[in-house]
């Protein structure tokens, strides 16, 4: 869309998920009602250390640093890229499709990418890993 505004044509462009605000990075990542809802529930059941103020890249530099062997740290920043993706991937169902999922839909298909990734790069066991997926889905 920011293609197309820089060459002078308007459209109306109001986020698929919301329909409260035009579409664009920020709001669609970090601004939108839909994602915060997403954020309460993944926080509510595991505290999550990064913080949603300001634009989009100002939450992904201040995302927390990586130690080898601390698997919260490898969570945080995993839940940070998974909520995103999955919110994109949302968005387009919405707009292909015209199909669309509450926040709870996707707070647990983020927990579980993630769950998934730290299992695939060994970070996690399968027994960590099960506790941790039944921790969100109950």
């Amino acid at each position: 869309m920011d293609v197309i505004k820089r060459r002078g044509t308007h459209l109306a462009n109001r986020y698929t998920l919301c329909h409260n605000e035009e579409e664009n990075a920020d709001h669609i990542f970090t601004r939108c009602e839909f994602i915060q809802d997403a954020w309460s529930i993944i926080k509510a059941k595991k505290s999550f250390i990064g913080n949603l103020q300001g634009d989009v890249s100002s939450v992904i530099s201040n995302r927390p640093s990586l130690s080898p062997n601390n698997i919260d740290e490898w969570f945080n920043v995993s839940i940070l890229h998974a909520v995103f993706w999955s919110v994109w991937l949302q968005r387009n169902q919405r707009i292909f499709k015209n199909y669309g999922a509450a926040a709870m839909i996707i707070a647990r298909k983020s927990v579980k990418m993630v769950v998934y990734w730290l299992t695939a790069h060994h970070k996690i066991d399968k027994e960590h890993a099960a506790s941790w997926l039944a921790e969100f889905l109950s």
